[in-house]
């Protein structure tokens, strides 16, 4: 059907968008199921904090609607499983669009502190209401509609198994902040312990 897009009617090129956007969400939930009852091990290897967010950048769903602004940290290397690290930031992410509404501004920013990298991944969404913070880590406990509560207790054990550890930093009102803490391997000298300058993407 993809093939033939072009020469099908309106209404059949909107129901394919449709169908696409079903087997997208198919597929995540199917993955997350996966992820959580197989006991993974983490291939670890030294790699560079900017592939990894590189590489979930590509595969993150965020669309025109969202501002995505970067801020990134020189020459930051981690020793971890760089496809289980990629999934937790696809996971924040998506996160991210989806309490906005997908609508608004996601900032991803890169720091070193105490020989530990931090990733964060700030919203401007609603943020999470103060009896729901101690649970958003449980197993099956979600407040999305087409959700089943699994993606950030993944990437808690993800975190774990690459010695790290993922915390909701700050939510109020004016949005969120999640954090992925990760132990950091510098590379660049004294250079690599400054604290992130913006990029904006």
């Amino acid at each position: 059907l993809e093939m033939q897009k072009d020469s099908l009617s309106e209404d059949a090129q909107d129901c394919l968008d449709e169908i696409k956007g079903a087997v997208d969400r198919a597929n995540r939930i199917v993955s997350e199921l996966l992820d959580f009852t197989r006991e993974t091990a983490s291939n670890t290897q030294i790699c560079s904090v900017k592939s990894i967010v590189e590489g979930a950048l590509r595969l993150a769903d965020i669309p025109a609607t969202v501002t995505l602004e970067i801020e990134e940290a020189p020459e930051l290397d981690v020793d971890v499983d760089a496809d289980q690290i990629e999934r937790i930031l696809v996971n924040l992410l998506n996160n991210a669009c989806q309490a906005m509404d997908q609508q608004g501004t996601i900032v991803l920013s890169t720091s070193i502190e105490d020989d530990m990298i931090i990733l964060s991944v700030s919203d401007t969404g609603p943020g999470i209401a103060g009896e729901l913070r101690e649970r958003i880590f449980e197993p099956l406990f979600t407040t999305k509609i087409t959700g089943i509560g699994l993606g950030l207790a993944v990437s808690s054990r993800y975190a774990q198994q690459n010695g790290g550890r993922i915390e909701l930093a700050s939510s109020d009102a004016s949005g969120s902040t999640f954090q992925l803490k990760l132990p950091a391997i510098t590379t660049g000298g004294s250079d690599a312990q400054q604290t992130a300058s913006p990029d904006n993407k």
